[in-house]
């Protein structure tokens, strides 16, 4: 598998930001075959774009899960991109993480490395934070992916900021800076996932397969569930891994990326 550091000067971030990008190794497919099959310049692969969780990084991923052996057993690549502690908003104090990762990042990758530019080779993915941050990108820009897995993420979070007092007694104002206040302002906005649901439906475009996964010891379960009857109310196809006795960790999240990359998603097998 190889994989890529890549460090680049973001326009619509205005800073230096990172991105981890791992693309399969063909010569591991195409065993005797010649170098200009293996190096074919013309081969797009399919994209997993994967969210890290809250106060994580782009390498997350890569350290903390088994995501390289996983995508080269399915010959896809995988693009992990900084969020900081954005939830993928166009933050009310701070960069326009939302525009980054829909507009800006899309064309980098795909200008940059042998990524496909089909809605159905790409899929987004992410925990906890990066949960959220994976619903949103499906449900704001449908266009772009034909799969979402939502790990321990994609909640109402106002209610998810008043539960997570309630467990750890005090919650940094980073969802503040992202979201603006936490009451009911929130809702009816484009950071508010229960409207950007209803708004996809009744708009009629193509909604991604919606995959959405908690363990049953993960604090924030209940609301996960919670989220899932809500997309069944609007009439959204999704699907619920319910994961026995998981708590909300990689160890966790390794498993439900494993599912979802060898059995959910439908990726092509490229050539």
């Amino acid at each position: 598998m190889g994989c890529f550091q890549y460090t680049f000067h973001s326009a619509v971030l205005g800073m230096d930001t990172k991105i981890v990008v791992t693309i399969p190794d063909m010569d591991n497919v195409k065993r005797g075959a010649s170098l200009d099959e293996i190096y074919d310049p013309a081969r797009r692969f399919p994209v997993l774009w994967l969210c890290h969780g809250g106060s994580q990084d782009s390498s997350a991923w890569l350290r903390y899960s088994q995501v390289e052996m996983f995508a080269q057993e399915k010959q896809i690549m995988t693009v992990c991109f900084d969020a900081e502690e954005s939830f993928c908003c166009d933050m009310v104090h701070g960069r326009k993480y939302l525009t980054y990762a829909t507009q800006e990042l899309p064309r980098l990758v795909r200008a940059y490395f042998p990524a496909s530019e089909k809605r159905e080779d790409n899929f987004v993915a992410g925990f906890s934070m990066g949960g959220h941050c994976a619903m949103k990108l499906a449900l704001h820009n449908p266009e772009l992916y034909t799969a979402c897995m939502a790990m321990s993420g994609a909640k109402d979070q106002v209610k998810m900021v008043k539960l997570a007092k309630e467990v750890y007694g005090f919650v940094p104002p980073v969802h503040e800076d992202a979201f603006g206040p936490m009451d009911e302002r929130l809702y009816g906005t484009e950071n508010d996932l229960l409207f950007l649901a209803k708004q996809l439906k009744e708009s009629g475009k193509e909604a991604p397969m919606l995959y959405m996964a908690c363990g049953t010891k993960d604090y924030g379960y209940e609301l996960a569930y919670e989220f899932k009857e809500y997309l069944d109310k609007v009439g959204l196809k999704n699907e619920f891994l319910s994961v026995p006795d998981a708590i909300h960790d990689y160890r966790y999240a390794n498993y439900v990326l494993d599912q979802a990359i060898n059995k959910l998603f439908e990726i092509r097998k490229v050539q």
